[in-house]
């Protein structure tokens, strides 16, 4: 490895390696997160049982809500390291200490000078949204490492194609959605990008081996339960965070009372159900209440997208630190009082709340800006839109009512690379006249 690569690929593991032991010794709590059972659940199942269940013995039943990847890595991480949760966050530590050396190498692909490829390693070593999620027990850390694997793959293909890469590129474009469901669709977005660089043949096959798997797996769910869903969270998705969005904005309802009038008629309408065809029913009904109110759910979108992206992310840092309770309702008090006056509340009542979400703000302010940047000066070069667009698919499908920080964790490293690309100095070429 090369001295200017390893010096951040140390730093991103140092500081991966210290917050994990301040976390272990002062909020270890922290590490498992309202979501985390979800995963854990299912992979101490495969690990006794040999099946993705969900449950307890005796009352174990199949798992359609999550997808296998995350609770494999946990499996995984158990049988390596042992079976405590500690295990799963090592294992992590490793894995973002290759944020750096992903970066370095996307940047080479699409063919960065060096100082714009050191520049886009230290990023991601430092960058905080990649840092915090290392000591949580979620899906964020494995999946914007298949993400960031799956672009460089890809890039790869369309200049050097053979046989073993186009495989190696289509099953991770495959297990990306394994780990969140969240990614079904990229490999349309895949399959767009290699036609129009002219490899539309790869393309077919990429698009065909990625689904040849993801209906492998609905097929099990319909043997299972006889609901064909690749992960039926999307039926609650849909209908709990999507419609209610929208209908809170069509009858100016708080959104936990909309929740629980659509919770109320879906139980009327679900009797004699099982809960993987009652979720399946629950997606038909967002579906259908979204289709109803277009203005409304274009304008809950874009509020959505505004969630992804502005919010800094500091305040999870004062979680992690004790610093700060969640759940403490501050965010709600936005749409009471406005942006204005919200500002001012902070600055006024929770002023080191404000600091450090403004610090955050800056820093994410430098890279969207430094990005677009970088997009313009090689908008010619079709590579960079891969990046752009598989960037825009996470902002829009993540757009709903819960949208925070978190959800950018997915496409950091392509935020990382494009700003990093938009700091090359002038008296160098861009990449779209090499």
């Amino acid at each position: 490895m090369k001295r200017e690569l390893f010096l951040p690929t140390l730093l991103a593991l140092s500081l991966r390696v210290a917050l994990f032991i301040y976390i272990l010794l002062y909020n270890p709590s922290f590490m498992i997160q309202p979501d985390s059972p979800t995963y854990i659940n299912p992979a101490e199942n495969l690990l006794e049982h040999g099946a993705f269940l969900k449950g307890s013995h005796p009352d174990l039943a199949p798992e359609t809500v999550r997808t296998p990847g995350y609770p494999v890595f946990i499996a995984l991480s158990y049988l390596l390291l042992g079976r405590r949760v500690e295990s799963v966050i090592a294992l992590q530590l490793l894995l973002g200490a290759l944020f750096p050396i992903l970066a370095w190498k996307t940047v080479e692909e699409l063919g960065g000078g060096e100082r714009v490829k050191r520049l886009a390693a230290w990023l991601s070593a430092f960058d905080p949204l990649l840092l915090i999620y290392t000591v949580n027990v979620l899906t964020e850390e494995l999946y914007a490492l298949m993400i960031a694997l799956t672009v460089l793959l890809t890039l790869r293909l369309v200049k050097r194609p053979s046989l073993p890469l186009l495989l190696i590129s289509s099953l991770f474009s495959s297990f990306q959605a394994f780990v969140r469901p969240v990614g079904l669709y990229l490999p349309f977005i895949l399959f767009l990008y290699l036609a129009l660089r002219r490899r539309f043949k790869e393309g077919v096959i990429l698009l065909l081996i990625s689904y040849a798997l993801v209906f492998g797996w609905m097929y099990r769910n319909y043997r299972e339960t006889g609901v064909f869903e690749f992960s039926t969270i999307s039926g609650a998705n849909m209908l709990f965070y999507r419609a209610a969005y929208v209908l809170q904005f069509e009858t100016k309802e708080s959104w936990v009372s909309v929740q629980e009038r659509l919770r109320r008629e879906l139980e009327s309408q679900a009797q004699g159900l099982n809960e993987a065809e009652k979720l399946t029913l629950a997606k038909r009904m967002g579906f259908k209440l979204i289709l109803s109110h277009p203005l409304s759910a274009l304008k809950a979108l874009s509020r959505g997208a505004l969630g992804v992206l502005i919010d800094p992310g500091g305040s999870y840092y004062l979680v992690a630190f004790k610093a700060y309770k969640p759940g403490s309702g501050i965010l709600n008090r936005l749409y009471e009082l406005g942006f204005l006056r919200f500002i001012a509340l902070l600055w006024r009542d929770y002023r080191y709340v404000f600091l450090v979400n403004f610090s955050f703000g800056l820093y994410f302010l430098f890279l969207y800006i430094a990005s677009l940047w970088g997009l313009w000066r090689n908008r010619f070069n079709p590579d960079i839109w891969l990046l752009f667009l598989i960037s825009l698919y996470f902002v829009l499908i993540s757009a709903g009512p819960e949208a925070y920080s978190r959800f950018r964790v997915p496409f950091e490293i392509l935020i990382i690379v494009l700003s990093s690309l938009g700091l090359e100095r002038r008296d160098q070429p861009s990449i779209d006249s090499l």
